[in-house]
Formats: structure tokens, C-alpha cells, sequence
């Protein structure tokens, strides 16, 4: 447990710095993960040219990515198979139920 003695509470300017700093910080993070996104929603929407299933149709880079998964899941790969039945929608409800049963008032009296 910290010192009491050891603990400084900061004044107004000092917070006001020091949450401009953090704020700062977010917005560039931010701006790195958008570009990260960005850069792979750009690479899935590209055509793949080492797709082997269909040479008549343009396929993407993510549908050639899914009938991987769907080959590994078709060969027993469970970790596969969940993420496919998850990403097509079919995921199970995480969801649980607690009937607590009929809530009982307790009374209690002091007697003196």
C-alpha cells in the first residue's frame, strides 16, 4: 500500500498538461490502427493472382483466404471450423440463465 506521506496531488495546470499529453497520444494510436485497417481492407479487396480455383472469375484475396479456412476446417482443424461457423453468422448465444427461485422477505426483530 503507497506512503500517504509519498502521494502529491497534482494542481489543475498540472492535470490540464498532462490529460492534453494523453489525449494526444490517443488520437496518434488512433490514427496508426486506421491506417493499419485501411491498408488491409485495401489488400482483401485486391484480386489474388495465385487463386487456383476458378481462372474465369476475379477472386479477392479475402475469398481466397476463406476457402483456406474452409479446406482446413473441411480436414479437421477445429480452431478453423469455429471461426468459420463464427464468421458466417452462426455463432452460439453466449448467454446464461439464473433463476434465483421465489425472493423470500426476511424479517428480523430486536427485542430489548
Amino acid at each position: 500500500m503507497p506512503n500517504p506521506e509519498n502521494l502529491r496531488n497534482f494542481t489543475y495546470e498540472e492535470r490540464a498538461i498532462n490529460g492534453r499529453k494523453g489525449g494526444l497520444k490517443l488520437g496518434e494510436n488512433n490514427r496508426k490502427r486506421r491506417a493499419i485497417k485501411e491498408a488491409l481492407i485495401a489488400y482483401l479487396d485486391q484480386k489474388d493472382p495465385n487463386s487456383k480455383d476458378c481462372q474465369d472469375k476475379e477472386i479477392t484475396n479475402a475469398v481466397s483466404i476463406a476457402i483456406a479456412l474452409i479446406n482446413k476446417a473441411k480436414a479437421g482443424d477445429v480452431q478453423a471450423a469455429t471461426f468459420v461457423r463464427d464468421s458466417s453468422g452462426e455463432k452460439p448465444v453466449d448467454e446464461q440463465i439464473i433463476d434465483a427461485g421465489e425472493l423470500k422477505k426476511l424479517v428480523v426483530e430486536i427485542v430489548e
